[in-house]
């Protein structure tokens, strides 16, 4: 996981490619930091060794599917979510 941390900088176009993909599709409010920690979420479930080129195919193939899912599950995840209005 280093390793791929240390490409961040070299993924960038392919991270800001997916996420202009995504916005064309309509979902306006993706980021590529949202999108390097999908794939990050995503790879370390995996845990195995990628090269430069595998790492950026694995970005370009990310569809809307998986990433809504990710944000799904983020979401479920968060602190507070089913605090809401209770009788007192």
């Amino acid at each position: 996981m280093e390793q791929l941390q240390e490409w961040k900088d070299a993924v960038y176009p392919a991270l800001l490619s997916k996420a202009e993909e995504f916005h064309l599709l309509g979902y306006g409010r993706v980021t590529t930091n949202e999108v390097w920690n999908c794939v990050m979420a995503k790879l370390e479930r995996k845990n195995e060794e990628y090269m430069l080129h595998q790492f950026i195919n694995v970005i370009l193939r990310m569809s809307v599917n998986e990433y809504m899912n990710w944000l799904t599950i983020k979401a479920y995840q968060a602190p507070g979510l089913f605090i809401g209005d209770q009788a007192t």
